[in-house]
């Protein structure tokens, strides 16, 4: 039960409020739902100042320090229900801000294909690794031919060094006149090589009907023989001249001796050993011989031209 007091003391707040609406021109309209809240659990509602409208739309309240007035909530719409949202973005997701042109760089091509990368293979800091040497036994045999076949140069050359000049354990022997039916040689020469074990026959001072067509010729055979073997012992040699015996006796044996046209007698002295100085050209193989001074040049493919027209084959010749 309420006391007539309190009724008339609650009447005249209400009064009171309404006219103090009514003079600030707050009335709203229609006329607000009441709530039935208690007066002393809610606070008055004021609105953001950061979020809210700007100065001058929201009206400033003063109410009488008199009166403690009931707190409402209105049910009218805001004039601009989106006032709020669209000056408070989220900010949780921030506005990006796209570049005003796009980066030049991102299709340029890389800096490393600009600049290459081997530039200190153009240009060495080193020295650069000289041609093999030719040894100086054969610097004049290198450059001077003799006068038989200087016409051929235009086709041939020794070429350069493929490998330095080494010592090598050699031999000769050496024969007299060999004919064949086309060309005829003064003298026959045996080399043998320890480090290829090969047995080469060199004929020279050729000559023939056609000179052109008769230069130096070697041959050369693989030295078969082994200890044991034979040695020619059912020979005799005339005086002053030799049997030859061991690889160079198989050879002579096998290929020259005994031959009823142009066959190649008995050796002219015993074989004489020593230790050649060897080196490979390209186009030949060089022997210089220290006891007589001499160097042989043999090459495996000479082309000359003849009055038949070109030809090839092992030509050698003696310098000096």
């Amino acid at each position: 039960m309420h006391r007539p007091g309190s009724r008339r003391l609650l009447a005249l707040a209400i009064l009171l409020f309404s006219l103090t609406l009514r003079a600030c021109g707050l009335a709203p309209t229609p006329t607000p739902v009441w709530p039935t809240v208690a007066a002393t659990v809610v606070t008055p509602l004021a609105p953001p100042s950061t979020l809210g409208p700007t100065a001058g739309q929201w009206p400033t309240v003063t109410p009488s320090p008199t009166v403690t007035p009931t707190p409402w909530a209105p049910t009218v719409t805001p004039e601009t229900p989106t006032a709020t949202t669209s000056l408070a973005p989220p900010t949780n997701t921030p506005s990006p801000t796209p570049p005003a042109t796009p980066t030049p760089t991102v299709t340029a091509p890389p800096t490393a294909s600009l600049t290459p990368t081997v530039t200190p293979t153009v240009t060495p800091t080193g020295t650069p690794t000289p041609a093999l040497a030719i040894a100086p036994v054969f610097h004049s045999a290198w450059r001077d031919y003799p006068w038989g076949i200087q016409g051929q140069l235009s086709h041939n050359h020794p070429g350069q060094p493929l490998a330095p000049a080494q010592a090598e354990q050699v031999s000769r022997q050496f024969f007299g006149a060999y004919s064949t039916a086309a060309c005829s040689s003064r003298e026959t020469v045996f080399l043998w090589r320890e480090a290829t074990r090969e047995i080469y026959v060199l004929f020279g001072g050729s000559t023939g009907l056609q000179p052109d067509l008769c230069p130096d010729f070697w041959e050369v055979y693989p030295d078969l023989w082994q200890p044991g073997w034979s040695n020619n012992e059912d020979l005799q040699a005339p005086p002053g001249l030799v049997v030859p015996v061991m690889g160079f006796g198989t050879v002579w044996r096998d290929l020259f001796y005994g031959r009823s046209e142009g066959g190649l007698g008995f050796a002219l002295g015993p074989e004489q050993y020593a230790t050649a100085t060897v080196q490979r050209f390209e186009n030949a193989t060089a022997l210089y011989f220290p006891d007589t001074a001499e160097v042989y040049v043999l090459f495996p493919h000479f082309r000359y031209t003849t009055r038949s027209g070109e030809l090839a084959g092992r030509v050698w010749f003696r310098n000096p």
